[in-house]
Formats: structure tokens, C-alpha cells, sequence
């Protein structure tokens, strides 16, 4: 059976979009374990049950989907629908300008760390060591970038690396900021702080609910107009 040979319905039996990706098999090379990305109006503390049918009988309906990935020299770029996402392939940040629904919603972003010395270490002073498209589906893209935080003296303090994740038709993203210590002379490095840093444009409201995160990073608050 190959990922393609699933299908999910509510209680329906009606079909629901799904995306699926196979992360491990049987030594014979049949799907052990899959991944279901799907999406679902369940209320909260509210339980809906699905059924998960395959073989070699079963088949996947196509659905249309508003999701584009783009990928060039200079950028990638992601349309859920909803929001366009652009990731500048010259500089290390966890995205280069967000609009929704066709308005400017975040012009830049950069990671910022404030070292124990007193120096600021900057992830957009130097273009990312790697940047791809992870997983990308009908439902679901994730967008991997990895980089350095770099001081104005070319000094480097501590790697970043984002997974980016978008979903077709909805309005957010979701944000996974893994650091790394790479100073491999000591098991510890001090820092004074660590976070995001978010621009949005001239006159915009406070918008920041768009940004999802499961790290404990700070996003500064921009100053009402």
C-alpha cells in the first residue's frame, strides 16, 4: 500500500482532504507509519470520529487547493490562499515579508541575541547556510531555514534553524525555533537574551496573532500608530 492508497472520511463517510507522507516502513518497504495532515471544524472539548480506509483497492479524491510553493534562486515563496510568505535566500531570518489577504502584514524579521560581552549578534548579517522546501502537499508546506547569528565584527554566537509551516486556505503560520550551541570549547555559553525581531509596515495595527510559535522566544510588540 502506498500513501495514495488512503483515504479518510468523517461520520459521515464523506471524504476529507487529506495529505499523507510515509515516515517509516516495513522491511518489505510497506507503509509502517504515516503522517495525516488534515483539517477539521471540531469545536473544542468536542470529539469527531474518522475513519482511516487503505489497500490497494482504495483511492484518494483530488481537491482543489489554493496552496503554492515557489522556489528560485533568490526566494521562496508560499500562497496559502490567505497569506504570502516570502523567504529571501540573502539573509538568515525566519521570513523576509508576510501579507494578508493582500495587505502588507510583516515586512522583515531577524533573530537578534545579546551576548554576555555586550555585543549584538544578528542572524540577517549573513545569508542562511541552508534553506529548502521541507515538505510541501496540498494541505501543508514546511519551509527549513538554518543560519548564524553574526555581530557587526563577523563574530558568530550560537545557530538558529526554523521550521516554517503554512496551510492551504488559513490565515497563520506555525513557527519551530530550534538553537543550537555549536561552541564546542565549553557545555555551557552564557547569553543575555534571545528573540525575534518583527517589523510591519508603516501604520499598521498591532498584528502579531498571526505568528504561532512553540518555542518560549520573544516578540517585541510594535508601537501603535
Amino acid at each position: 500500500t502506498s500513501s495514495d492508497q488512503l483515504r479518510l472520511l468523517d461520520n459521515d463517510g464523506s471524504e476529507i482532504h487529506l495529505q499523507a507522507r510515509p515516515i517509516c516502513y516495513w522491511p518489505d518497504r510497506s507503509i509502517k507509519w504515516v503522517l495525516l495532515d488534515f483539517q477539521t471544524d471540531t469545536l473544542g472539548r468536542s470529539e469527531q470520529e474518522y475513519s482511516l480506509e487503505y489497500g490497494t483497492e482504495v483511492s484518494r479524491r483530488n481537491f482543489d487547493t489554493p496552496l503554492v510553493v515557489m522556489d528560485n534562486t533568490d526566494i521562496i515563496a508560499v500562497d496559502t490562499g490567505r497569506l504570502k510568505i516570502v523567504f529571501d535566500k540573502s539573509k538568515f531570518a525566519p521570513f523576509a515579508h508576510i501579507s494578508l489577504d493582500g495587505e502588507a502584514y510583516i515586512s522583515d524579521s531577524r533573530v537578534v541575541v545579546n551576548g554576555s560581552d555586550g555585543q549584538d549578534y544578528l542572524s540577517t548579517n549573513a545569508p542562511p547556510d541552508s534553506i529548502s522546501v521541507e515538505d510541501s502537499g496540498p494541505l501543508h508546506c514546511v519551509i527549513r531555514i538554518e543560519g548564524n547569528h553574526i555581530s557587526t565584527d563577523g563574530n558568530s554566537l550560537l545557530r538558529s534553524i526554523f521550521r516554517v509551516n503554512a496551510y492551504s486556505g488559513l490565515p497563520f503560520v506555525r513557527v519551530e525555533h530550534t538553537f543550537v550551541n555549536d561552541n564546542s570549547n565549553t557545555p555551557f555559553t552564557d547569553i543575555d537574551s534571545m528573540y525575534i525581531d518583527i517589523d510591519i509596515p508603516n501604520g499598521s495595527q498591532q498584528k502579531l496573532e498571526l505568528i504561532q510559535t512553540l518555542s518560549l522566544i520573544h516578540i517585541s510588540e510594535p508601537t501603535r500608530p
